[in-house]
């Protein structure tokens, strides 16, 4: 019993997560830099470079993410194929903990101020 609350709150958090459609994320996997179609905190969706082979359940790691026009930041994160689509994958995070999250998210966060004050000035 315990455990099926844990996974209905862990549903329930990824409900509530906000999601983001755009394509100032970008993610480097696969020999290739990826921008985003939609994003949040559990993972993304983005176009499949053709050179990128995967199918569903596939895992991989990601080499570095950037925001917008921000230079990437290197990182290791394991990830993992959730759907393919023709031209798309959607990926889920994998041990995506609420300490990653957090960070992640603060990540975000900066970055667009980065951007901003860039923009500005």
């Amino acid at each position: 019993m315990h455990c099926k609350s844990n996974e209905k709150n862990q549903r329930f958090d990824r409900r509530i997560s906000r999601r983001v459609t755009s394509e100032s994320m970008r993610f480097e996997f696969g020999g290739a830099v990826h921008q985003t179609l939609e994003w949040n905190s559990f993972g993304f969706k983005t176009n499949l470079n053709s050179d990128f082979k995967v199918r569903e359940g596939d895992s991989f790691v990601i080499r570095s993410i950037g925001y917008g026009n921000l230079k990437m930041i290197p990182v290791m994160i394991r990830a993992e194929v959730l759907r393919k689509e023709d031209d798309s994958i959607s990926v889920r995070f994998l041990q995506n903990h609420q300490r990653d999250r957090n960070a992640f998210e603060s990540f975000v966060s900066r970055s667009q101020s980065e951007e901003n004050s860039v923009l500005v000035a």
